[in-house]
């Protein structure tokens, strides 16, 4: 994308002279001016050149007006691309207005402007500097009279250092002017300052401070009602730039297709804005894998530069190109080579070889015949580009590193680890603009990295990955303890550059990186098993398990904890939360179907709120710091917390899922083992498909039944053969486990695995289920779980709030709901069993039920907040596109503010104080996992919102069987037993009343007990019976106290 350069003009006051001379020179000025800002580049240079000619041809002449003139033409010419004209004429405009005006006159000083910003696009770059500085100097004798010249001096300079990867220097230069600014912020000069600012963050990786300036930016735009401006679409484009490196599509093609739509409407948008929002889209396009519409928006920005420019031209050249890097990606290599030489070949007849765009076209031909194996070639020409860039750029050039990188991967292809190592070093280095004292890899090196700015996040990750690639080829005691240091230093690299991020998205785009480097860390444990050193080894694998899991869950009672010892005043942390809630609002809003012009004011309004999220969290990390800081606060839990927090009957399991294998954690109260399994997650991932399928799939089950079992037994059976036998063998004494899960193990309950093969049985009541020897709950992270455990007394009433939807509501529905909503609830079927669940259990239980139209959301979310526990028995949704959309479906009663779908993203923002949350509905804990953040449900909302116990589904339910279920559970609670231990009696209990097919695990061991398993105290109801026991004891105990006290008077 073209950096914005603009150049200032300036009103040139003239003293008294030829009034005919000056009239032709202020209007041909005029005329010029006009045309440049309209884009009529053409035009403008011919009135340009009238006015220089005609000047030319009066006598007397006068140097000081036919120089002027020559600045106009020369300026005209930069912009027709005809810089070497443009350098003949402005050379002979700097002689004649340093005669005539002097040579620190402003004048002369725009002159210099303007030459360096030629000499930049002709790769003289020290003569460019050398004009810009001197121009820079005498702005400054005028001030505060020439502050905008002086100002867009400084900004053509940084964008001078930007363009030489001088990137420290370009961003010094950028907040200087930004501090200096006195002038009306409104202005176009301003704006320009802050989108440059922006772009080199983003080229540098700082893609938190990036969209801060974009936003800031924007922000100014909106303020002077200027959204229609074309340069409001350029910003647009260049945020939707930004947020395609995030991996925020749908941002990202809204905000270029709303950019697009302003180019054309307003018809003010240039060639190289609409084709720079072609290109990105057909970007996204590819990384969606829509290859028909990428090749569509590639060839549309092929079609339109060659409209524009013409066939022989730069950018034409550039469209070919990046139209070669799409049949590059689909693995059409052919095609990807014809591009890249007739693009090459342009470039080449443009600029010659010594040029950045031949060194592109070098290095483009490079990567196909790295692609097609041809390493000889590729490091030929990868060096040749290189050589180049360092002929006619500094060595910090962002390519210079890719570049570098890349050497250092085609070594590595030859196996020749030392050397790619080498340049991956290197690399490093470039990206820094620092020295390593030496190439080795320990705690120096690695404070080194922790401590510098990098220009490139983006390139630090790949050759962080090229480095380890090559340790990886050696295991020698000391290659894998270096490793060790080095994937720690990587992890808190990952994490500082996390806490900078203030969007979900953003952080999730760390996350799932840094989680490729735990778990290679872990592997790498595994391999120093007979080390000496082991037991602290085992420690530090299971420290980078866990500080990948559910981390932004976590982070969020984290922040309830700065609330509470924090220095945020109550009405700071409320606008922080309700900021968060109506940005979250909205962005479930945009999922729904809604129309494009609707989803345009969503997204407007989303950006109006992202600016004052930004405003928001810079005044709190100014003002209250030690809020921020425990805010940020990393705490993960240490074994010796674990084993204290466990008791002597209970064992916790913690998984990690790699590519390549499985690593089980295992900790009681007195040991901590880690097993090692190498099964490989794709073998994993269909076993998990397949057991998760065999029990949700009741039509298969009941028109099957034999084939069913014997599916079911084999592969129940192979997932305790493989991840638990080894695992439990030999640990007495436990009865009680609370297992973490990794990846799609969060979509099995454990308790169905079988602990002896079951091929011969024929029925479900004899085989041996995991659950016959332990009572089993779940949790997202360890940390969490003890977190969940801590939450005991909690301010709620104590009692039961039970809630039973109904769905038979014939012509009742609301018809004003959106279509999509109505359709959904028209699909659902009654739950009688439900109501009947909900009936029973407000016969036993001190609370309230909720039936029918009183089961209806605003109910739920204006009283919730006060009961002890809550059962929710009705219809769950699940989205699997868009997790944060699963709902729970609430009755209809027409409500004009909720529209009884009560949504994830809704959950997780209430304020919850019960105990326990039971969701008696379809696959409330089923969800997509995030890497690095767990399982996206409905039960995870609740979380959220504050509760420490669940019993969520793991896939649809049935009505009968649960109602059975829940109320043997409940029964089994009320006893006093803890809920993991109610929840395995209520199966039990299930499986020992069932029929044949009915006693299948589909039919029971959906629910599973999530975080706090602990009992609970809650008030039941008396009973008639109860009532007269408890009176008559009473009437025993008064009487008896009246006899006592009769005899002690007697005996007085």
């Amino acid at each position: 994308m073209k950096r914005i350069a603009l150049l200032f003009f300036i009103t040139i006051i003239v003293s008294r002279l030829q009034a005919q001379q000056e009239k032709i020179l202020n209007k041909g000025h005029d005329l010029y001016s006009l045309a440049i800002a309209e884009g009529r580049y053409e035009e403008a240079y011919n009135y340009a050149y009238e006015c220089w000619n005609t000047l030319k041809e009066m006598q007397p002449q006068r140097d000081s007006f036919l120089g002027l003139s020559m600045h106009y033409l020369s300026e005209t010419l930069y912009f027709n691309e005809r810089q070497e004209e443009a350098l003949g004429y402005a050379l002979q405009a700097k002689e004649l207005i340093g005669d005539s005006y002097g040579k620190e006159s402003v004048n002369y000083a725009l002159v210099l402007n303007s030459m360096s910003i030629i000499y930049s696009d002709l790769d003289e770059y020290d003569s460019a500097e050398e004009c810009s500085l001197e121009s820079i100097r005498i702005y400054k004798m005028y001030l505060p009279r020439k502050a905008r010249d002086y100002f867009g001096a400084m900004c053509n300079l940084a964008t001078l250092y930007d363009i030489l990867d001088r990137y420290q220097d370009a961003k010094e230069l950028y907040e200087s002017i930004l501090e200096q600014y006195t002038l009306d912020k409104s202005d176009e000069l301003y704006t320009a300052v802050l989108m440059n600012l922006a772009l080199l963050h983003e080229g540098m990786g700082a893609y938190d401070l990036a969209e801060k300036a974009y936003l800031d930016v924007q922000a100014i735009f909106k303020e002077n009602d200027k959204i229609d401006h074309p340069d409001y679409a350029a910003l647009l484009t260049n945020m939707g730039i930004l947020y395609h490196s995030l991996e925020q599509y749908e941002q990202t093609e809204n905000l270029l297709l709303q950019a697009i739509q302003l180019f054309t409407n307003e018809g003010s948008g240039n060639f190289y804005d609409i084709s720079s929002a072609y290109s990105i889209l057909a970007i996204l396009y590819s990384d969606r894998e829509e290859y028909k519409k990428a090749e569509l928006y590639y060839l549309k920005t092929v079609e339109l530069t060659e409209e524009f420019t013409g066939k022989d031209s730069y950018d034409y050249a550039w469209s070919i190109s990046n139209l070669g890097i799409y049949y590059e990606e689909i693995n059409e290599y052919g095609k990807a080579k014809a591009k890249y030489v007739e693009a090459q070949n342009i470039f080449l007849n443009i600029f010659g070889e010594k040029h950045t765009s031949h060194a592109t076209s070098l290095s483009n031909l490079a990567s196909i015949c790295l692609e097609t194996g041809d390493l000889d070639n590729a490091l030929r020409l990868t060096r040749e580009s290189l050589a180049l860039l360092y002929e006619i750029k500094a060595k910090a050039h962002t390519e210079c590193v890719t570049l570098t990188n890349r050497i250092s991967e085609i070594y590595y292809r030859k196996e020749n680890y030392d050397k790619a190592l080498h340049y991956a070093y290197r690399a490093i280095e470039l990206n820094g603009s620092f020295l390593f004292e030496k190439d080795q890899l320990d705690n120096v090196w690695c404070d080194t990295v922790l401590s510098q700015s990098f220009f490139s996040f983006v390139n630090l990750n790949s050759s962080l990955k090229l480095i380890w690639k090559a340790l990886d080829r050696s295991e020698t005691e000391q290659v894998l303890q270096a490793k060790l240091t080095f994937v720690e230093m990587v992890m808190t690299l990952f994490e500082m550059r996390r806490n900078e991020y203030s969007t979900k998205a953003g952080k999730l785009y760390l996350l799932e990186q840094s989680t490729d480097w735990a778990e290679e860390g872990i592997l790498t444990i595994e391999k120093l098993r007979n080390h000496a050193n082991w037991a602290a080894y085992k420690k530090q694998a299971f420290n980078f398990a866990e500080k990948n899991k559910s981390v932004l869950l976590t982070s969020d009672l984290q922040a309830e904890k700065a609330y509470s010892f924090g220095d945020l005043p109550d009405t700071l942390a409320k606008k922080e939360q309700l900021l968060q809630e109506e940005y979250d609002a909205y962005k479930a809003y945009l999922l729904d179907d809604i129309t494009e012009e609707e989803r345009q004011e969503v997204y407007t309004y989303l950006s109006d709120l992202l600016l004052e999220k930004g405003a928001f969290k810079e005044y709190i990390e100014t003002n209250y710091p030690k809020y921020n800081q425990l805010k940020y606060a990393v705490n993960t839990i240490s074994i010796e917390q674990i084993q204290e927090t466990l008791g002597e009957t209970t064992a916790l399991l913690e998984y990690s899922v790699s590519d390549s294998a499985v690593t089980v954690f295992y900790i009681d109260h007195k040991q901590f083992q880690l097993y090692h399994f190498p099964i490989e997650y794709r073998v994993l991932a269909a076993k998990i498909a397949l057991l998760h399928h065999t029990l949700s799939n009741y039509s298969a089950l009941l028109k099957t039944p034999q084939k069913a079992h014997q599916r079911y037994v084999k592969v129940a059976y192979w997932f305790y053969d493989n991840l638990l036998k080894a695992v439990l063998k030999g640990k007495k004494g436990i009865d009680q486990l609370v297992v973490i899960t990794d990846r799609e193990l969060g979509h099995l309950p454990f308790e169905t695995f079988l602990v002896e093969e079951g091929a011969n049985s024929t029925g479900y009541k004899g085989l041996h289920y995991l659950m016959n020897d332990y009572a089993i709950s779940y949790d997202y992270s360890a940390t969490l779980w003890k977190e969940n455990l801590s939450k005991t007394n909690r301010s709620n009433n104590g009692k039961l709030l039970a809630m039973a939807a109904v769905y038979d509501q014939g012509n009742t529905i609301n018809k004003t709901r959106l279509p999509f909503y109505q359709e959904q609830r028209n699909l659902l079927s009654a739950l009688p069993a439900a109501i009947d669940e909900a009936k029973g259990l407000s016969e036993s239980f001190a609370g309230d039920v909720a039936i029918g139209l009183d089961a209806n959301e605003g109910f739920f979310k204006e009283k919730a907040a006060d009961y002890g526990i809550i059962h929710l028995a009705m219809h769950g949704l699940l989205n699997r596109k868009s997790p944060i959309l699963s709902s729970l479906v609430f009755t209809e009663n027409n409500d004009s503010t909720e529209n009884n779908f009560l949504q994830a993203y809704e959950i997780s923002k209430l304020n919850l104080n019960a105990n326990l949350v039971v969701l008696s509905a379809c696959e409330t804990g089923y969800g997509k996992f995030e890497r690095g953040n767990g399982i996206a449900s409905l039960a995870r909302s609740f979380m959220y919102a504050g509760t420490p116990a669940l019993v969520v589904s793991l896939w649809q339910v049935n009505d009968a069987s649960t109602a059975m279920v829940m109320r043997y559970f409940y029964e089994n609670l009320s006893a006093g037993k803890s809920k993991s231990v109610a929840l395995r009696a209520a199966k039990q209990r299930y499986i020992s009343e069932a029929h044949g097919i009915y006693a299948h695990p589909a039919f029971w061991s959906p629910f599973v007990q999530l975080g706090n398993n602990q009992a609970i105290e809650w008030n039941k109801k008396s009973t008639p019976t109860q009532f007269w026991w408890i009176l008559a004891a009473a009437l025993i105990f008064l009487g008896l106290l009246a006899g006592l006290k009769w005899r002690q008077q007697k005996n007085t």
